[in-house]
């Protein structure tokens, strides 16, 4: 997830790993990476499928390295994430969640950039790259996501 200690990001995570998913939550901040690191140590045994990457200064590989996907022999595009979802309003995070993603994956937009995103037709026909934008949260599902959240936390 890019931007993942946004107000988007940090929800996403706790669904995301909720539902049995390794996370790779990457931003380019100091306090967004705490508000990540707060996440990841409230979710408990859960948080250990959280894994925390600072952007700044790294490039896609280096980031995916922090979820073990380092292996030479194996071309770039065949290691990787399944999807990146991007919060975030920029280019540069979604050209580096497309360079993150591996052959096949997807991307998911969940924003309102009011600037135009750029994308590579390259990634989309030969990498057989997905590229989505959703807008979730009809109030009865964010009803339904408070309530499961409050279950769970009040469960432990």
């Amino acid at each position: 997830m890019l931007g993942a200690g946004g107000g988007l990001g940090h929800l996403g995570i706790q669904f995301a790993v909720h539902l049995g998913m390794e996370v790779l939550a990457v931003d380019t901040n100091t306090k967004s990476l705490s508000i990540i690191q707060s996440v990841k140590s409230n979710l408990g045994v859960v948080g250990d499928r959280v894994h925390i990457s600072d952007a700044r200064g790294h490039n896609p590989v280096t980031i995916l390295g922090n979820i073990g996907e380092t292996d030479p022999a194996i071309h770039a595009t065949e290691r990787g994430v399944d999807v990146a979802i991007m919060p975030p309003e920029n280019q540069a995070a979604f050209d580096s969640g497309m360079k993150q993603l591996w052959n096949h994956g997807g991307m998911v937009i969940v924003n309102f950039s009011q600037n135009r995103l750029q994308v590579n037709a390259h990634d989309l026909v030969f990498r057989d790259i997905s590229l989505v934008g959703s807008l979730v949260g009809r109030n009865y599902q964010l009803r339904e996501i408070l309530l499961w959240s409050s279950m769970e936390y009040l469960l432990g």
